[in-house]
């Protein structure tokens, strides 16, 4: 469309929507209305911020010549700014306009009859040295210039054929077509419903990148007019903040849309998003990087627990079919944030580069019974959930809840239960510690963590021999240490003590080097109920292997081999049987003396023999 019709001057957009000038620069309509520093304070003036700031003049202010400033409105990209008079902009045509416009009708005119060109020519230079093509300006996919623009070189002209073009047509037929892209091409609205209906039926993948479009209202007539769509790209559109749900847009209405892409938008909430996931419940991709969701752990509200009541969580509802999500460069700044996402049951991959999410504070559910929740919640003795940074862990300041509260029922998922990949290049990470929370994730196979300042000294340059032996000035010992802290190992604990034998195996993350089995012991109390004096624990590498005792409370785990994967047994001190067998043991020690004293009084006597035989030998000799 021109932007100088005079038909499309006299309607004046309105605020919010998106026009393009005619250089093609787009830009989102800010004010409407008279402009005091205008030749004629009654003519209308558009206030547009273009989405490229070189376009603009200034921040929405103009100055009067006493100096004092009038601000019309404000720019949030500084100076983007510029006043329009209404004959030199567009507001974008129709969807339906625009397919009519890319795609050549059947019986439209040919533009060469008789496989000819008209009024192009080829000049060629005598010797064959230099050959020149001219075609005329039009739908050509090559802007040449027209006879007349140029002037021939030598020899006489030659007349351009053109073969095939009733063959391309046949395949630009929009009817038959099921993908279409329409970028940059001014669309604003759906248009004529019957129109569009008709050429875009067959569609199942629609790109409307970079258009003009501005209210959701249209995205979903668009939709309704294309039943078999699943895939709809609309990024790079910026638009307004609905009042309420638009119409179009209606619960499940776009129930066959698999892939949506809405990268940078101009969403200010996630409540915008949630609207789009249920219009579209089967969504399985969702691309929303570069917008604003940062409100999520404020519009989302908490999640029920299985009795009914709130849990306190605040998770993500919807989106139950969702396996990819891209929330790159959305202004996340805390892991509260991310975990609203942890409950959608597909979710395998979740991008998250750019924000500027400072640590990982993962919430793990390692448990599988409401006894041992219950344990941990009777507010007697309380002590860390499972998962905790538990006394003399020193592998970081952040405790780790197993749970929501304590154990947490086979019934529950843990957080995250299915991410596969996960992606946070360009955050503020600054402690190695987040990686290893990470790894608590129980089907993570692929991290992406460039870009962070924990890898700020990190290259691809080989490390030097003194480097590898002295990295750090740690010692050998000293590294395995730090290491062996900063990655604790999982064990499984299993109470076989009478009064907490209904509990199920507890896993947990310790750190074996710096943990003794005296503050294990504490921590199975609290587990178990089960007093510290009254604790008899053995382990074993793997389920199935043989038990060994672990007898000394001043020695660490790594002592006695404790490694990840290893299942620690709790028992109970049979306090009967202990008496026996100390009864027992003090019978054994005096059997034994009293064999001893018998073995002493023989070797007296023998000893006694032998001296009176040798004192008999002297007398008689």
């Amino acid at each position: 469309m021109d932007p100088g019709d005079s038909s499309q001057a006299a309607q004046l957009p309105s605020i919010g929507g998106r026009v393009v000038d005619g250089n093609g620069f787009r830009g989102t309509v800010r004010y409407v209305g008279p402009v005091c520093t205008a030749k004629d304070p009654t003519t209308p003036w558009i206030g547009v911020e273009f989405d490229d700031p070189a376009r603009g003049k200034h921040d929405g202010a103009v100055e009067k010549p006493d100096g004092s400033s009038v601000r019309y409105f404000t720019c949030v990209n500084g100076g983007s700014g510029s006043f329009l008079k209404p004959s030199k902009f567009s507001t974008g045509i129709s969807m339906a306009e625009a397919l009519r416009q890319q795609y050549v009708d059947m019986n439209a005119p040919l533009l060469a009859p008789e496989n000819l060109l008209p009024d192009a020519y080829a000049s060629t230079s005598k010797g064959g040295k230099k050959v020149q093509t001219c075609m005329p300006l039009g739908k050509c996919a090559t802007p040449f210039r027209r006879k007349r623009d140029l002037c021939p070189m030598s020899s006489a002209d030659q007349a351009i054929e053109f073969y095939g073009e009733s063959k391309i047509r046949q395949r630009q037929q929009v009817d038959t077509l099921d993908h279409c892209t329409l970028r940059e091409c001014s669309i604003s609205k759906a248009g004529e419903l019957p129109a569009l209906a008709e050429a875009a039926g067959a569609f199942v993948s629609v790109d409307l990148k970079a258009n003009l479009l501005s209210d959701w209202q249209e995205v979903g007539l668009i939709a309704s007019q294309t039943p078999l769509l699943e895939i709809l790209s609309v990024g790079s559109n910026m638009f307004k903040t609905p009042e309420g749900v638009p119409p179009s847009l209606s619960s499940g209405a776009c129930g066959r849309l698999r892939v949506l892409e809405i990268t940078s938008c101009g969403i200010t909430s996630w409540s915008q998003v949630a609207m789009l996931g249920e219009w579209a419940p089967s969504l399985e991709e969702l691309y929303a990087a570069d917008n604003d969701v940062s409100d999520v752990s404020d519009v989302v509200a908490p999640s029920t627990s299985g009795n009914g009541h709130p849990s306190g969580e605040k998770r993500v509802g919807g989106f139950r079919r969702l396996i990819a999500l891209d929330l790159s460069e959305t202004e996340l700044t805390s892991w509260e944030q991310v975990a609203c996402f942890s409950a959608l049951p597909a979710l395998s991959t979740l991008l998250l580069n750019h924000n500027r999410v400072a640590d990982v504070d993962l919430i793990t559910s390692t448990t599988t019974s409401t006894s041992a929740a219950a344990a941990e919640s009777d507010g007697t003795n309380p002590g860390p959930a499972s998962g905790d940074q538990v006394e003399g862990d020193k592998g970081g300041k952040h405790n780790h809840n197993d749970g929501q509260g304590g154990a947490a029922s086979s019934s529950i998922a843990p957080p995250f239960a299915v991410l596969s990949a996960i992606s946070l290049s360009g955050n503020r990470i600054g402690d190695w510690g987040a990686v290893d929370r990470l790894a608590g994730l129980p089907s993570l196979r692929s991290l992406r963590f460039s870009g962070n300042p924990v890898t700020s000294g990190l290259g691809a340059s080989e490390a030097q021999e003194s480097e590898e032996k002295g990295g750090q000035g740690l010692t050998k010992g000293e590294a395995e240490q730090r290491l062996a802290e900063r990655h604790p190992r999982q064990v499984t604990l299993i109470s076989l003590a009478a009064v907490s034998c209904t509990v199920e195996p507890i896993k947990k993350k310790l750190p074996a080097s710096s943990l003794t089995v005296g503050k294990l012991k504490q921590l199975c109390k609290r587990l178990f109920k089960v007093d510290t004096d009254q604790q008899v624990l053995s382990h074993r590498p793997e389920p199935g292997a043989l038990l060994s005792t672990l007898d000394d409370d001043e020695k660490t785990l790594s002592y006695f081999c404790v490694g990840d994967g290893s299942e620690v047994l709790v028992n109970e001190i049979d306090e009967r049987q202990q008496e026996r067998d100390k009864e027992r043991a003090r019978q054994e020690e005096e059997g034994r003396l009293a064999e001893q004293l018998r073995h002493a009084d023989a070797l007296t006597a023998i000893r006694r023999g032998q001296v009176r035989k040798c004192r008999n030998q002297v007398l008689y000799q």
